[in-house]
C-alpha cells in the first residue's frame, strides 16, 4: 500500500483558520503536483482530507486532475493541531493506496512516525510525499514540490 502525505496549497490569511481558502498561488501549486502525480501514473481511488476549506480545496484539485473527477471524502483528524498517530493504525490496516490531504506540523509528525529519521519530510505548501508500506515497515519512496 502507498500513501500520498500531501499538505495544502498556500493559503490566505482569513479568519478562523479552517475558513483559509487557498490563493491563486496556492491553487497553481496543488495544480502543478497534481499534474506531477498524473505523470507517475499514480493509480489511487480514497483521496481524504481534513475539514479545513483549503485542504478541501486542494483535494478536489487533486481529484479533478489525477481521476478526472470529483472523489474526495471529509475526514476528521487531520488538522493541524491532531494526533497523527492515530492515523498510523489506520493506515496499517489499509489495504487501498489514498492521498491524505491535511496541514503542519500534522504531515511533517506523521512522516516522521511512519519514515522515521530518513523519511521525515518538512513539507512546505503543496508538498506531496508517497510512502510505501510493507508488512508495517514503512518506507518514503519521493517526494514532491510545485
Amino acid at each position: 500500500m502507498i500513501v500520498y502525505l500531501v499538505r495544502h496549497g498556500e493559503a490566505g490569511d482569513n479568519i478562523p483558520d479552517s475558513e483559509r481558502e487557498l490563493t491563486d498561488r496556492g491553487i497553481a501549486q496543488i495544480s502543478s503536483v497534481a499534474k506531477k502525480l498524473k505523470e507517475k501514473k499514480v493509480d489511487v481511488s480514497l483521496i481524504q482530507h481534513s475539514t479545513y476549506l483549503r485542504a478541501k480545496q486542494s483535494a478536489e484539485l487533486i481529484s479533478q486532475i489525477v481521476l478526472g473527477e470529483n472523489q474526495e471524502k471529509e475526514v476528521q483528524n487531520l488538522t493541524p493541531e491532531d494526533d497523527p498517530a492515530q492515523w498510523v493504525v489506520e493506515l496499517e490496516q489499509g489495504t487501498e493506496d489514498r492521498v491524505l490531504v491535511g496541514h503542519n506540523p500534522f504531515m511533517s509528525k506523521l512522516s516522521y512516525i511512519l519514515g522515521g529519521p530518513q523519511g521525515f519530510v518538512q513539507f512546505q505548501t503543496a508538498t506531496i510525499a508517497a510512502f510505501e508500506n510493507n508488512n508495517g515497515a514503512w518506507k518514503l519512496l519521493w517526494t514532491l514540490r510545485p
